[in-house]
């Protein structure tokens, strides 16, 4: 169930970025406080909206840990 709401919650914000956000590549530790995502797909039209200096035609992430502490 925690999975779900935080995968509720990363698709809020990180949804226009990326693509394939599933509990599947999704890897959660509460008491540790990392949280791991694996081979998600960077969404390109949502990166233009940044108005970065670079062109990004496709990629992905192979690895995204965030450790929150406790």
């Amino acid at each position: 169930m925690a999975k779900r709401i935080l995968l509720s919650a990363l698709v809020n914000v990180l949804g226009d970025f990326v693509d394939g956000l599933t509990e599947e590549n999704l890897a959660v530790g509460v008491w540790s406080g990392k949280i791991v995502l694996n081979h998600v797909q960077l969404n390109r039209k949502g990166i233009e909206k940044l108005n970065l200096s670079v062109t990004v035609e496709h990629g992905f992430i192979e690895t995204l840990e965030v450790t929150i502490p406790w």
